[in-house]
């Protein structure tokens, strides 16, 4: 199963739910290949401040999760441009694609209100 098809599975359509002063609307969701898409509709005060198809090529499913049992390890990288070690934490996660297509939408707001 591919993550737009998990997505799928969890997003009916018609869906409707919030994120802060946003309402949001997800209708006609598809997965065609690797790609998630749905009309999206956001609103705010009940006026509409973007409607189109949403596409979202091989969605992420994974979420941070304090307690998440994927872990990443710490581990130390090297900046190509500076050539300097940067060392990046562990990280835990989770899989949880609802919560995943949510944090897609709410960074495509934060975009929206720049």
């Amino acid at each position: 199963m591919t993550n737009a098809e998990e997505i799928l599975a969890v997003v009916p359509d018609g869906m409707i739910f919030t994120l802060g002063a946003y309402e949001i609307t997800l209708t006609n969701p598809q997965a065609i290949g690797k790609m998630f898409s749905a009309d999206l509709v956001i609103r705010r005060e009940g006026v509409v401040v973007f409607e189109d198809d949403a596409r979202v090529v091989n969605p992420p499913l994974l979420v941070p999760d304090p307690s998440g049992d994927i872990i990443y390890a710490e581990h130390i990288l090297i900046n190509p441009i500076t050539e300097e070690e940067e060392t990046i934490p562990e990280a835990r996660f989770s899989r949880d694609p609802l919560t995943a297509i949510k944090e897609i939408i709410e960074n495509t707001i934060l975009v929206l209100i720049k």
